[in-house]
């Protein structure tokens, strides 16, 4: 995909293999999932450089992830950590930061379908809540608490009750 395109979200890409080109929406999950390899051509074809690949999640924010999230973050979903793609909740093409802060593990089935399906996903201090699509609950932001840890201390948190103090069970 031409830099220019991809900077204002038009256009069409290409994958070597596939004859027609790609639609800006499949560019844009393409990158999501694999990054992005900036190649810079001369006018006669020539490569005059290469850039590194930007924009995935690292193996470390990888696993703080699975230690925060455990998994994909939308209800009722199962998958695992080790099975999830990470997404930025802000696209990254729009300036969202490669950031633990700015990403959630999905499914891939939730993270194709994220911005079609309903389902809203915000952060709030580094954590991320979700909302259903209208008809499948309550329209209010909740806590993702997939993760062993987070079930954990949010039952922790309850059994302490309004005062505060931890509770050991």
């Amino acid at each position: 995909m031409l830099a220019d395109d991809l900077r204002a979200g038009h256009g069409v890409g290409h994958v070597d293999g596939v004859a027609e080109p790609i639609s800006m929406r499949a560019v844009e999950q393409h990158a999501s999932a694999n990054g992005i390899q900036r190649v810079t051509l001369a006018a006669n074809g020539r490569v005059v450089g290469i850039g590194t690949t930007e924009q995935c999640f690292n193996r470390a924010q990888r696993r703080a992830l699975a230690a925060r999230d455990g998994g994909c973050i939308i209800p009722g979903c199962d998958t695992p950590a080790w099975a999830t793609e990470v997404h930025h909740v802000i696209p990254w093409w729009h300036g969202g930061a490669t950031h633990t802060d700015n990403g959630v593990l999905l499914c891939w089935f939730h993270h194709r379908s994220i911005d079609s399906s309903g389902w809203r996903i915000r952060m709030v201090e580094g954590a991320p809540e979700v909302m259903p699509p209208p008809g499948m609950g309550p329209q209010q932001w909740r806590s993702s608490t997939v993760s062993a840890t987070r079930r954990a201390a949010a039952l922790a948190r309850r059994r302490a009750g309004p005062t505060g103090t931890d509770a050991v069970a």
